[in-house]
């Protein structure tokens, strides 16, 4: 039996941003990974055939982003502010600002009368159900779908509006080197102060009274300490005995887990492709062209598309997401990329034979099959605020759970608020 004060389960950015603040205080930590890595839905990876690197989970920081920054300052790691121009297409067309339907001010002189939350697709139907916002609808719908990866029937409005209302009114930026230099970093510190970090080491039970723990992985070692911190995504937590990566507690916690499968959890499919050049820069061939093309949103399977911008390397990366991930989540890989090739086609009035023949690299990542996460982010239903509550209550002083889903800010799903619960949750472990 191996012993430590505190033991944390999952090492992403809540679990490695807590296992620093507690071994900063003098803290012994050990931290569980069920991966052969650390850094959990952060995963940046190298692929053969690729000119760089690909951030397989989050990618960017969007806005101010105060405790990331931070972090990167102390780190020394650069970060760089994305570029290039943002398209829009629809019915084959491209958007200009004229046709500018990504105004949402109707929402919000909708949503101003509304007394009670509801989920988003009630709303779009009761009171914008008139043809004449049609496109409105199913604009919203889209960027529900596409940048909350929420289903519609389940989201709430009221956190969707609060959300979107500075949307695009922030820079988003990007980690030199990928988001694994900021959990390397995270790591280091908490190895240098006699923190301990087991990789392949799945948590199968815990079995617990107040302030002893005992942690039992699948190999049957047993890891005892004080107090536990639960870090791992939130599709754990929802997940049923037969999923690798269940945890069975003991004596059990109904009511946490049950409050677990109140909050929104999105699916996200990642396609990365690069190509010989960036042909989407010229008409060329009648390419449908894209100068200095940054992001693309479209009203294809795929919902979006972005470079790498100012970095040059012909990649582009796709966004297949929510309800139209889940349908998709058991095809091949060789059967995505089609799917994928159909959207390109479309957006760029091309064929897959021109796209075939240009492609040098490919890669999908499908976050609802990895067995560690079950799913890509969160996203605010209507029960989320009372689930949350219920589920960061500390059990009689032993056990704690943080993560981006349970965090208060307006911004879960984000890295932001994964450190920000992670830090705010270890200052509780140690009052």
């Amino acid at each position: 039996m191996s012993n430590a004060d505190i033991i944390i389960i999952g090492a992403g950015a809540a679990g490695l941003v807590a296992g620093r603040e507690l071994s900063k205080a003098g803290k012994k930590v050990f931290l569980l990974e069920a991966q052969n890595r650390i850094s959990g839905r952060i995963h940046t990876i190298t692929v053969p055939g690729f000119s760089m690197y690909l951030e397989a989970g989050a990618e960017f920081i969007h806005g101010e982003m105060p405790v990331t920054q931070a972090l990167l300052n102390e780190a020394g790691i650069p970060y760089f502010k994305n570029e290039g121009n943002y398209y829009n297409i629809r019915n084959g067309k491209f958007l200009g600002p004229e046709d500018n339907d990504s105004d949402f001010s109707i929402l919000y002189k909708k949503a101003a009368s509304l007394k009670d939350d509801l989920p988003f697709a009630e709303f779009l139907n009761q009171y914008l159900n008139e043809d004449k916002y049609k496109i409105i609808r199913d604009t919203a719908q889209r960027f529900a779908e596409g940048y909350d990866i929420a289903d519609i029937k389940k989201v709430s409005t009221f956190a969707l509006l609060e959300e979107w209302k500075d949307f695009g009114q922030s820079e988003s930026y990007r980690i030199k080197g990928g988001h694994i230099k900021l959990a390397e970093f995270l790591s280091n510190k908490i190895k240098k102060r006699g923190g301990e970090i087991l990789l392949s080491t799945i948590v199968k039970e815990i079995r617990w009274k107040k302030n002893n723990v005992e942690v039992v992985d699948s190999n049957r070692n047993i890891f005892s300490a004080a107090k536990v911190l639960i870090t791992v995504p939130l599709g754990i937590l929802q997940s049923n005995p037969t999923e690798k990566a269940y945890i069975n507690f003991s004596p059990s916690l109904p009511e946490k887990l049950n409050a677990a499968k109140s909050i929104g959890y999105g699916t996200v499919i990642k396609v990365f492709l690069e190509f010989k050049n960036a042909f989407w820069e010229s008409s060329k061939n009648n390419i449908r062209s894209t100068p200095k093309l940054g992001m693309l949103i479209s009203d294809t399977l795929f919902n979006a598309w972005w470079t790498q911008l100012p970095d040059k390397t012909p990649l582009l990366t796709g966004w297949l997401t929510g309800p139209k991930a889940e349908q998709n989540k058991n095809k091949s890989e060789d059967e995505i990329i089609q799917l994928a090739f159909d959207s390109l086609s479309y957006i760029f009035n091309t064929n897959r034979t021109f796209l075939e023949k240009n492609l040098t690299a490919k890669k999908v990542v499908n976050w609802q099959t990895d067995p560690y996460s079950l799913g890509a982010y969160s996203y605010a239903t209507i029960n989320s605020n009372e689930a949350k509550k219920i589920i960061t209550k500390p059990v009689d002083g032993t056990i704690f759970f943080a993560g981006e889903a349970l965090s208060d800010g307006i911004n879960m799903a984000t890295l932001e608020e994964a450190l920000n619960n992670g830090i705010k949750t270890a200052k509780e472990i140690l009052m």
